[in-house]
């Protein structure tokens, strides 16, 4: 079944059950189903037609759920843009993607509406469209025009290692997603899944289309109750979240700030606890139990492009999960393959690049051709398999362990350096809460190695002590040239990951670039 099934199901089972909760807001399956109705017939009504791509610019809300639910139902392509985005970023998506219409909450202000009117897309406003448009809903499954290749969403990647693209995910990756997540993790209609995750970052599939199926509650966190570990733990308490997904650093800031309470805000009713995007750090995987004793822990590995293709469980005593945690195995809807520099299969112990096949990997990244048109590149695949990028290699308890990024891998001094290593080797220092590890280009030596550290409240660090500890586990051309301690949280792209551009904007104002 496609995602628009579960909510014509849920709408005829369970009209009356919580479908979202927003703060003191409440909105049954029976209302997200009209609602989006109603904003399905209001874009019809503009002359929208099966297939285009319809821009949502709006922070998370009910709003902005409803309207993606409207734009499915119009048997179109939802491409979510965060208001918080800078215009540069915004008018690429609009122009590769070919928007002509954008929902919008309501009015904008005349600055940012001018900018959409010089862009020539037409602005709507959902909130209009539910006030004009009368319709009864007469629940039907999927449109017969509705196809498993048709695209439901285009999710722009962050861009924090290089130009955003945007990524075209179809109804079948959507579908054989969220059949798997159900199965995973037992969902069902008691389950209160939280949405902590932005609507353009692949997570939110998760959170929004998985709650649905399964005729469950999700549970929208603002940006307002991600910032604070107290407000969000409230949150979830309050609300009686089941099942929590986020990235590693969302836990991390739920572990710090409840090392300086006597008495942590303990989370009782979650019962799994997953997290994907990024490293998690030791301190992180030792502390979160106490947040959440009654849950299980899971790692998640994928990719915009792929969505989850790996999972590793921590066992019940976490102090005997490795560090780092393994990505872990293959899904069932997954193929994968390690191969060398010539693309040939590498034996198990042996670091490869990952490659990944299966029926959650997009069709491809959206552009225009000469005429433009759009069309689906497919250029980081071969043979069907999508490039990830990704060092990583099989160990002998078959899980699959990250080394770092092929572009991640630099020349210093004539020596080939794996940046991921050293962020490691300071992560197991246990000092810091976040690590990044960037390079500059240098007209001698190649590239300079530079850490940009925030050290733990309680711990105090010299440039001279680090040099020792990596000197330790580190070759002497790998240890950072210089270190930058930051006394600030470091800057996150869009989808709350470390965003490595800013941070080496940070570096470059710290030293007087």
């Amino acid at each position: 079944m496609m995602v628009l099934d579960y909510l014509n199901l849920a709408a005829e089972a369970t009209p009356d059950k919580t479908a979202i909760i927003c703060g003191e807001q409440r909105l049954s399956y029976k209302q997200l189903d009209q609602l989006s109705e109603k904003i399905s017939i209001g874009l019809k009504n503009l002359g929208v037609v099966p297939g285009e791509k319809i821009a949502i610019y709006m922070d998370k809300s009910l709003l902005a759920v409803i309207s993606i639910y409207a734009i499915l139902k119009t048997e179109c392509c939802y491409v979510p843009i965060s208001p918080d985005s800078p215009w540069s970023r915004v008018t690429g998506i609009l122009n590769n993607c070919v928007i002509q219409h954008l929902l919008i909450d309501d009015q904008l202000n005349h600055e940012t509406q001018t900018l959409f009117h010089n862009a020539k897309v037409n602005t709507v406003s959902a909130r209009q469209l539910l006030e004009t448009i009368n319709t009864t809903r007469q629940s039907v499954l999927t449109r017969p025009g509705a196809n498993g290749t048709d695209p439901a969403a285009i999710l722009h990647t962050s861009g924090s290692t290089g130009v955003p693209k945007g990524a075209v995910i179809t109804q079948k990756n959507l579908a054989v997603f969220v059949s798997w997540a159900i199965s995973a993790f037992d969902l069902d209609a008691d389950d209160r899944l939280l949405s902590h995750a932005p609507l353009q970052f692949d997570l939110s599939f998760f959170d929004l289309f998985a709650a649905v199926a399964a005729s469950a509650t999700v549970v929208l966190a603002t940006p307002a109750d991600t910032v604070n570990a107290s407000r969000m733990a409230q949150l979830v308490n309050d609300t009686g979240v089941t099942i929590w997904q986020s990235v590693p650093s969302a836990l991390t800031l739920q572990v710090v700030s409840n090392s300086t309470y006597k008495q942590p805000e303990i989370m009782p009713n979650v019962r799994c606890v997953l997290f994907a995007g990024e490293r998690m750090p030791r301190q992180t995987v030792l502390n979160i139990p106490t947040l959440f004793p009654n849950a299980d822990f899971y790692n998640i590995y994928g990719c915009t492009e792929t969505n989850n293709t790996f999972m590793y469980q921590l066992p019940a005593d976490v102090s005997k999960a490795p560090d780092p945690l393994p990505l872990g195995k293959v899904l069932p809807h997954i193929q994968h393959r390690i191969v060398d520099e010539y693309g040939v299969n590498v034996s198990p112990g042996t670091k490869g690049h990952l490659l990944v096949a299966g029926e959650t990997m997009m069709i491809g990244y959206i552009g225009l051709d000469e005429a433009g048109i759009s069309i689906y590149n497919n250029s980081n695949c071969i043979n069907g398999f999508y490039q990830t990028n990704d060092i990583v290699s099989v160990e002998n308890d078959g899980n699959v362990y990250f080394h770092g990024r092929l572009d991640n891998v630099i020349k210093s001094n004539g020596y080939r350096i794996n940046l991921m290593e050293i962020e490691d080797q300071l992560w197991q220092s246990g000092k810091f809460v976040e690590v990044a590890v960037l390079c500059e280009a240098d007209d001698l030596i190649g590239n300079r190695i530079i850490a940009v550290l925030r050290p733990e409240s309680e711990h105090t660090c010299s440039v001279l002590d680090l040099k020792i500890y990596c000197a330790q586990t580190l070759p002497k051309y790998a240890i950072p040239h210089s270190f930058y301690f930051s006394s600030t949280v470091l800057p996150k792209s869009s989808t709350g990951k470390i965003d490595k551009h800013q941070v080496a904007q940070l570096w470059q104002s710290a030293v007087g670039y």
